[in-house]
């Protein structure tokens, strides 16, 4: 007797900022159009090192308004896909999640915020520069770190002052060269460091960063579109997995993502059914 095999139906994952939204602004209606048309052909997800509430903030037009995508062909993956999200009655509920302390150890953990704030405040009394510092500069999401140099709660206008200051000196990239050498000073291994979106730097243990997301879809084809894809982007890793299948696409804003999906993604995908 045969088995009868079940094709199970794709799954597209996108990164939030940059992606489908502007950095820290919420998506835009043609995007959710756009992303509502996908969704009759495949499944939509959401992997990025934002929390659940930036993720709701930010796109919760996706499934609050008449027209918008079936919370059942949607899943939420903030903080790298180690936290994983589904709507079931009438609410988003944590269907999974991992701890980074439990995991790293609480002495690590606290190596990190040691450093983290030592560099932090070598950069607030810099007499050479000139930023608009907000505060709520380390933000722990349970699975991972995240420190944003301008600070959280930075408006738009002070984000794309430290975006200018960070392209002119590569102050990310410098940070997060600084950290791996201390730790390898320090004999202490399993920790990834990557640059988030456009102000910060993504701090977890190691296979903790968006390829994570992966484990949860096994035996789907799955599709990502990312804006940060290159080498030391937060989007790399899950990209590079996922270019070997030739589904991985990067993107520079949400323009684009939208002629990604309408031009290449969803004339594939008609052609598979």
């Amino acid at each position: 007797m045969k088995v009868r095999k079940i094709k199970r139906r794709p799954i597209v994952l996108f990164d939030m900022d940059g992606t489908l939204t502007p950095a820290r602004k919420s998506i835009k209606w043609d995007m959710v159009k756009t992303l509502v048309g996908l969704s009759e052909h495949a499944d939509i997800g959401i992997v990025t090192g934002s929390g659940l509430n930036y993720l709701c903030e930010q796109c919760n037009t996706l499934w609050n308004e008449v027209g918008s995508v079936k919370t059942i062909h949607l899943h939420l993956l903030p903080c790298n896909g180690t936290q994983v999200y589904r709507y079931l009655d009438y609410k988003w509920r944590q269907t999974f999640a991992r701890d980074m302390r439990a995991e790293i150890g609480n002495e690590t953990y606290t190596l990190l915020l040691t450093y983290i704030l030592s560099a932090q405040k070598k950069l607030l009394t810099m007499h050479n520069i000139s930023l608009p510092f907000t505060g709520n500069f380390i933000s722990y999401r349970q699975s991972l770190l995240n420190w944003c140099p301008i600070g959280r709660d930075a408006g738009v206008d002070d984000r794309a002052s430290f975006q200018e200051f960070d392209e002119d000196g590569q102050y990310r990239n410098k940070a997060k060269k600084k950290l791996e050498k201390k730790l390898k000073k320090e004999n202490i291994e399993g920790i990834e460091i990557a640059l988030g979106g456009q102000t910060s730097l993504d701090i977890f243990p190691t296979g903790w960063n968006k390829t994570f997301a992966l484990q949860h879809f096994p035996w789907r084809d799955v599709w990502f579109v990312g804006d940060r894809c290159e080498e030391g982007g937060n989007d790399h890793a899950i990209y590079s997995a996922v270019k070997k299948e030739r589904r991985a696409y990067s993107t520079t804003n949400p323009q684009e993502t939208m002629k990604i999906i309408n031009e290449i993604i969803i004339p594939h995908l008609r052609k598979s059914t």
